[in-house]
């Protein structure tokens, strides 16, 4: 049997059990209502009866009719005093004798009386009770009935309703309540069939593609739906339990990889140049550089070393990828840097050559952009070679910034053989050269928009008087700021290099 009409089924049984609950719920409250007002008509007409006969008496003071035993005077004296039906009376003496009966009831001997009702003389206690509630029976009907003493004929008048008669006046209530009970049913039967076949579709779908696709559902037998999920879920555990062991296996070579990584990092700080004691005894110049990796691993590099007494190389790359490929190549890149770098070599000689090793070797199709120079200590000039690199941005010590537009060719890895060219600059004492990669000019802030290099030199104003870490650093943290909460995308690598002869005059 389907999912969904087993549902409706259940639903179904629900809302009837629900609705015949409410129906004899209130069917049961609505006769409690109809006999509180029959009671309250019966102390009415007792009380309007008890008032009249009294009155009679005061008008009639010659008037004695005696109650202890039956009497024709009293038949004579109450003919006058009728009920509509179904309403009537009957007098009763102390010793539940009937005196009298209005003809409307058929009572013969009464039952079920309170014994305080009838204790022979009308006490205190009893006479308090007259506005008790009593029942009256016979051998077929109940009565509902109000006692009330009058003094006047020393005896009990009990007005009466036949109980029957209750459902008389509630013969129309089962026809409009079952009437109501039935569209309310059919309502929320076809509401429910909706309902259910509009959220287990989804459910049947998947069963069917369980049929179709696992066949778990054998030709021409029957197969209840639920067994059916049963057995699908049974089958997705076995495949979960599977890719839980294969993601156990995963996690553990991810540790090993992010193990092999962080010593990776680790080597590639190593290689950068960091408080060298023969740089930090030179006086011609100050140098400072930082580098931050977008990711695990960067593919950025910079350094510096003096070639001889005089001669001082920096260099600063980019290695056109990301990630593990980048910073192998930009270890290997390094290494070769270092055995070419000579001092009888000329800047653009070194790039020559560095090219047409990367393309020998042939280690990857990764290449790099790279900015080599040498610095005279002595006279303050540069020779260098810019190889499709960033430009870099020059602080004189007067204040003016300007960039050094000459280039010298692509970037190394590309092509071999390639005639890489170098220009020179004289630097002035406190001159400042600033090198970058591209990090710092494409760094991005929430809007999009990139520092760019105009950013750049905006914060390089006033510049001319600081120290390399100090420029270095403030503009760092520009970039950070600029960024807000926008990660970065590539490396950054800033190196700070100032010129400073006088000190050693």
């Amino acid at each position: 049997m389907h999912l969904s009409r087993k549902l409706n089924i259940v639903h179904i049984v629900h809302f009837t059990l629900i609705l015949s609950i409410l129906f004899v719920v209130n069917f049961l409250i609505l006769k409690e209502i109809a006999i509180e007002n029959i009671f309250d008509m019966l102390h009415l007409k007792g009380d309007e009866l008890s008032e009249s006969i009294t009155k009679q008496f005061e008008e009639h003071s010659d008037l004695e009719i005696r109650t202890d035993l039956p009497s024709e005077d009293l038949t004579l004296f109450m003919e006058n005093y009728r009920f509509s039906a179904p309403y009537s009376f009957l007098i009763v003496n102390q010793q539940k004798d009937i005196l009298y009966n209005s003809g409307n009831i058929q009572i013969t001997t009464l039952k079920l009386f309170d014994a305080t009702l009838f204790s022979g003389q009308e006490t205190e206690l009893s006479k308090n009770l007259q506005l008790k509630n009593v029942y009256l029976f016979n051998e077929k009907n109940k009565y509902l009935a109000y006692r009330i003493y009058n003094e006047k004929l020393e005896a009990y008048l009990l007005i009466c309703h036949p109980n029957k008669n209750i459902f008389t006046y509630l013969k129309n209530y089962p026809q409009v309540i079952s009437f109501i009970f039935l569209i309310m049913l059919a309502f929320l039967i076809s509401m429910v069939i909706r309902t259910n076949r509009r959220y287990t579709k989804p459910l049947r779908s998947i069963v069917m593609n369980i049929q179709n696709n696992l066949s778990l559902k054998s030709k021409g037998t029957k197969t209840d739906d639920l067994m059916l999920i049963q057995r699908s879920f049974d089958a997705m555990q076995n495949q979960l339990e599977f890719y839980i062991k294969t993601l156990e296996k995963s996690s553990a070579d991810k540790l090993r990889i992010d193990k092999d990584i962080q010593i990776a990092k680790r080597l590639q700080r190593n290689i950068l140049p960091k408080n060298i004691a023969e740089i930090k005894l030179q006086k011609a110049f100050e140098i400072y550089a930082i580098s931050e990796a977008a990711f695990d691993l960067g593919g950025d590099f910079y350094d510096y070393f003096m070639l001889d007494e005089n001669h001082f190389m920096f260099v600063i790359a980019d290695i056109a990828g990301k990630g593990i490929p980048a910073s192998l190549f930009m270890i290997f890149t390094h290494t070769l840097l270092r055995t070419m770098a000579k001092p009888d070599i000329k800047i653009n000689e070194i790039a020559n050559r560095l090219n047409n090793k990367l393309i020998e070797d042939n280690i990857s199709d990764l290449f790099v952009t790279m900015l080599l120079g040498i610095l005279n200590t002595k006279t303050g000039e540069i020779n260098y070679c810019n190889a499709a690199h960033n430009l870099p941005v020059l602080i004189r010590a007067n204040g003016i910034i300007e960039e050094l537009h000459e280039t010298h060719g692509i970037p190394l890895g590309i092509y071999a053989k390639r005639n890489y060219q170098s220009s020179t600059i004289q630097l002035s004492p406190n001159d400042q050269l600033l090198f970058y990669t591209d990090g710092l000019i494409d760094a991005k802030d929430e809007n999009g928009m990139n520092f760019s290099i105009d950013v750049v030199k905006y914060n390089l104003m006033g510049a001319w008087f600081k120290q390399p870490k100090q420029v270095v650093k403030e503009l760092q943290q520009e970039v950070e700021h600029f960024r807000g909460t926008v990660d970065p995308m590539d490396d950054m690598t800033l190196m700070m290099l100032k010129y400073t002869p006088e000190v050693n005059s």
